[in-house]
């Protein structure tokens, strides 16, 4: 996932040759939005066996396996670099590859 930081949108909205690419592998639209299908990518080009899904929707990120923010905040969850991050919101959700913990303080 690393090797694809700053890589960004050109020649229109939610497009671009890692984009196009990534939504192509997934089956999606060209010109959709396109978190889940960079992740997506990202674990097959790892080769990652886990989490199994390879999608265009972030939700679809969302397994048995998962922990919520809750179990992390609580701290029965400690997130490593290269967790899969699911942000659901109501219209939909983003996802991405975590890169670094942030061992702050809480505020």
């Amino acid at each position: 996932a690393r090797k694809y930081v700053g890589t960004t949108e050109r020649g229109g909205p939610n497009r671009g040759p890692e984009v196009d690419r990534w939504n192509r592998a997934v089956g999606a639209p060209l010109g959709s939005p396109w978190c889940a299908a960079y992740t997506s990518g990202v674990l097959t080009e790892a080769g990652a066996r886990e989490p199994r899904v390879r999608t265009a929707l972030a939700k679809g990120f969302i397994t048995k396996a998962s922990f919520s923010a809750s179990s992390v905040l609580a701290g029965r969850y400690k997130p490593q670099p290269g967790d899969v991050v699911v942000w659901t919101r109501r219209s939909g959700g983003h996802v991405g590859v975590g890169d670094a913990v942030d061992r702050g303080r809480r505020r």
